[in-house]
């Protein structure tokens, strides 16, 4: 006769959280999360919803230095074609150089699923859903003091690119499969925890209102990923523990639309033409580490952990390379690759306790960018709720 016993139990917050960049945030926006060995206790299964909010008026431009945002790529040619359709695509006429700034916002809410199964095996799926935003798009000429020719050029390429441009929807969802094993056999440490994971990763389905030739995108997450993810944790006593993730994403080719120039004028975010184009992306790889503290008694619980994460260039070949070069397309640094460190400090709240089983464990978290080359200085906070079920049969 089978014996059934569902329980309820609050979550700990060591379950699997954030298993790669373009899962939770896009092309475009930070690690939320990091993963880190999940409770190993048989069908033990965790529900969670995350929230979180993020933005930043300044990026890292090529040398590292933090500049307004947009600005990472460099001065854009202001060409005359582009605020003048009667001109051909090969029209080189400029009004001179400028740049072009704005913000950056992004909201993100993360509903997960993850069941332990039998034997240290896991089973997990991940939708994020995001709004992002670029907002106060604004053009200028290098120059503060400009003539009345280039003033009304200004004028008239306000009316061709948008002041904001959003997308929203589906960024990804991802399915994965995990083994977690929890080595307790010390006598100096409490316990070795080891998480492996892998999964597949689906492209965004999004909406983006942007048809201008301000070809920024918020959302870049047009690939079928692969992730491989390992995890460990050393308890070196009840209340410390500290850790390491590593991973590494290789993505399936695409074919996509790219902006591009037919002529090899210097401009990265102004293109006045799309193709047709295949597109190889190089892997992306990372890595954290990570410090818990945790007061068992208050069920109050912090840490701290440093993320570094490198997306390598992409590799562009136009359909039509007899009117759409290949050095030309690949001069784009907009699907090139990028550098990214932050700070995360997570605290972490346990609402349970002997009489109340019910009750979640409620974490907050506060990311501080430290280091980058063509990524924004994007600042995020959040809060997350978990839910633990344990079926067993």
């Amino acid at each position: 006769m089978n014996k059934k016993i569902v329980t309820l139990a609050s979550c700990l917050c060591i379950v699997l959280t954030q298993l790669f960049q373009t899962t939770f945030a896009s092309h475009y926006a930070p690690h939320v999360y990091y993963a880190k060995p999940s409770k190993d206790e048989p069908y033990l299964a965790n529900a969670s919803l995350n929230f979180t909010a993020g933005f930043a008026n300044q990026a890292y431009n090529a040398q590292g230095t933090a500049v307004p945002f947009l600005q990472q790529y460099g001065p854009e040619d202001f060409l005359l074609r582009f605020v003048d359709p009667s001109l051909g695509f090969d029209n080189l006429a400029s009004a001179g150089q400028g740049y072009i700034s704005g913000n950056y916002e992004f909201k993100q809410m993360i509903f997960a699923l993850e069941k332990n199964i039998f034997h240290q095996l896991l089973f997990g799926i991940i939708s994020s859903f995001q709004d992002l935003s670029v907002t106060n798009i604004t053009p200028k000429f290098i120059d503060e003091e400009i003539s009345l020719a280039q003033n009304t050029y200004l004028e008239k390429l306000e009316r061709v690119i948008p002041s904001n441009i959003n997308a929203s929807g589906m960024n990804s969802t991802v399915l994965y499969l995990g083994y977690n094993e929890s080595i307790t056999t010390f006598n100096r440490i409490d316990s070795i925890d080891i998480l492996l994971l892998a999964g597949i990763i689906t492209p965004q389905i999004m909406k983006n209102d942007n048809q201008s030739i301000l070809q920024y995108s918020p959302a870049n997450n047009y690939y079928f990923g692969y992730p491989i993810i390992a995890a460990v944790t050393i308890g070196v006593r009840d209340w410390f523990g500290f850790g390491a993730t590593g991973q590494i994403i290789p993505y399936q080719p695409t074919q996509k639309m790219i902006p591009i120039n037919r002529t090899s004028e210097n401009n990265f975010l102004l293109f006045s033409q799309e193709t047709q184009a295949n597109v190889q992306q190089s892997p992306f790889i990372s890595g954290t580490l990570y410090v818990d503290i945790e007061n068992p008694a208050s069920g109050i619980k912090g840490a701290v952990a440093y993320t570094y994460s490198k997306y390598l260039q992409s590799v562009i070949t136009p359909i039509d390379r007899s009117q759409f070069p290949f050095a030309h397309a690949n001069r784009s640094i907009l699907l090139d690759g990028y550098t990214f460190g932050s700070l995360l400090f997570e605290l972490e709240i346990d609402c349970s306790g002997p009489t109340k089983k019910l009750a979640p464990i409620i974490s907050f978290f506060y990311s501080m960018p430290i280091l980058g080359n063509y990524y924004q200085k994007v600042y995020f906070f959040g809060g997350e709720c978990n839910l633990q079920i344990n079926l067993e049969f």
